[in-house]
């Protein structure tokens, strides 16, 4: 005779099922053996993370910085697509190991959005095809926009022994 459980496991490690002696009876009345499931099952329940890094943190016309992700394990189908961006783009997507790797981030031109990296929850999955959190975003200050400079003069015309005051007046400081 054969019967079956459903094993719901609540936490990370080996899991073994016992039954103890004397826990059923057969027909005869006679009590069961202990018994105990023969190679434990190994159980992984905790969902993948990813930490993210900029260098440099902050980017202005023609730089870029290089964002390195970190995740808690290996993953074989993390990707370029998982990655979310906005004020910018994302290029050059690197493995360094099974757990490090590195993209390339290019801002936006005329810009002083700040850009924003950032991989959320789902997107992929460790060895045991556990889920990802969502990673904190990483925000990348940017400044592409080209300071402006504005020259006038005091008066349209000097004369000899005259001035006139030239102010130079900046977009930005």
């Amino acid at each position: 005779t054969s019967y079956t459980a459903i094993f719901t496991p609540t936490t990370t490690g080996p899991a073994t099922i016992t039954v103890a002696a004397a826990s059923f009876t057969d027909a005869a009345g006679n009590n069961n053996l202990a018994g105990s499931l023969v190679t434990p099952i190994a159980v992984d329940i905790t969902a993948p993370s990813a930490t993210l890094a900029a260098n440099p943190t902050s980017v202005g016309i023609g730089e870029t910085a290089t964002v390195t992700i970190t995740l808690s394990e290996p993953s074989a189908d993390f990707a370029i697509g998982d990655i979310a961006v906005a004020g910018g783009t994302l290029a050059n997507f690197t493995a360094v190991s099974p757990t490090v790797y590195t993209v390339v981030f290019t801002p936006n031109a005329n810009s002083t959005t700040n850009g924003t990296v950032s991989i959320p929850a789902g997107v992929f999955t460790d060895a045991d095809g556990n889920d990802n959190t969502a990673a904190t975003p990483l925000t990348i200050t940017v400044d592409t926009v080209a300071p402006t400079l504005v020259i006038t003069s005091s008066v349209p015309t000097v004369a000899s022994g005259s001035t006139a005051t030239i102010t130079f007046a900046l977009s930005e400081a």
